[in-house]
């Protein structure tokens, strides 16, 4: 991508190497006007003022496709350190300033930081104060930006957080463990299955993997576990006329659930009690650990039914060592000879 610039005068301003340097690098030159006046002006060479990896796209916000947007930029002040963002062009004749190189954007600009000439552009345009996420941000915003690098790092990231989510909620067995998750999101699994509570957690891991990995690697997560499934038992309630969470009616915790937790925390007597108490109520969790159990027992007796009737018919067939085979392996075995038997 080529940029456009002013012509250059013939005289030229004299550059020396700024005090303030990162990994030894200078953050800026000195440049001096025709008065002997000194300019601070950002160090392309240096990367923190001038990336060169990625490729950068910006996208000017329009109101009408009628009006063809005329932006353009030639230098930004950062009044803090006072340095100018600019590439000199030389020193103009008749004011005897520093002329600026100026770069037209256009309705839709790409950089690829890759390219010097891209790279310098985009490391003044970053800082415009018309572009959407600037630190220079500041009164209308015409463009808005698309760091394709940055959105590339997002993606894999979200793909890494949502499989990590996905894992320790596919990993999760103790249907306890299943319910205060479940419950740590406002939610209650009043006349869930087992089955059906583990979906739930799948799907809140799946849908908020941020959220959800928060919770779980929380170093709080089983007193915050406690304080919701307290809640959900009844021994933790919120009242109204105090404004305050309170302990059995009686014991005030805090007006938010945070302060509640750190009660709890502050206060170990109380959490242990809380544990024991709220697993002992949680008639939730128990009838769906029950029903998990009478259905895993019923599916264990069909399974042990089929192989004894198994065993039965590869007794009466003459198998030799049927008793050592698995189940599927004695099925094959039965099919076999009762095919060489027909």
């Amino acid at each position: 991508m080529s940029t456009t610039g002013e012509n250059a005068a013939p005289e030229s301003a004299t550059k020396t190497a700024g005090k303030l340097k990162t990994a030894g690098i200078p953050l800026y030159y000195l440049h001096k006007d025709s008065s002997g006046y000194e300019h601070r002006v950002a160090n392309m060479d240096n990367p923190i003022i001038c990336e060169r990896k990625g490729i950068v796209e910006i996208e000017c916000i329009r109101k009408s496709n009628l009006i063809q947007p005329n932006f353009s930029i030639c230098t930004v002040r950062d009044r803090d350190l006072n340095i100018i963002f600019g590439v000199p062009n030389g020193i103009d004749p008749r004011s005897k300033d520093i002329r600026w190189q100026r770069f037209r954007l256009g309705d839709f600009k790409r950089y690829d930081l890759r390219n010097n000439e891209d790279a310098v552009e985009w490391a003044i345009v970053r800082r415009a104060p018309f572009l959407q996420g600037s630190p220079y941000q500041k009164g209308k915003v015409f463009y808005k930006v698309h760091d394709k690098e940055a959105e590339a790092r997002t993606v894999i990231s979200d793909s890494k957080l949502r499989r990590r989510a996905q894992d320790v909620a596919e990993e999760m067995v103790a249907i306890e463990e299943m319910t205060d998750m479940y419950r740590n999101f406002g939610e209650n699994p009043i006349g869930f299955s087992a089955t059906m509570l583990r979906a739930e957690i799948i799907k809140i891991a799946n849908r908020s993997p941020k959220e959800f990995l928060a919770v779980w690697d929380n170093a709080n997560r089983e007193v915050i576990s406690i304080f919701n499934r307290c809640l959900s038992v009844g021994l933790v309630s919120y009242h109204a006329a105090s404004a305050s969470f309170m302990w059995k009616n009686s014991l005030p915790m805090g007006m938010t659930k945070e302060a509640a937790i750190k009660f709890l925390l502050d206060n170990k007597p109380t959490l242990n009690q809380a544990k024991m108490e709220s697993e002992s109520l949680d008639h939730v969790s128990k009838k769906i650990k029950s029903e998990s159990s009478s259905m895993a027992n019923a599916n264990r007796m069909e399974v042990d039914e089929d192989y004894i009737q198994l065993l039965g018919v590869a007794k009466i067939i003459g198998l030799k060592n049927y008793s050592d085979l698995s189940k599927e392996e004695l099925q094959k075995a039965v099919d076999k000879e009762t095919k060489l038997l027909m």
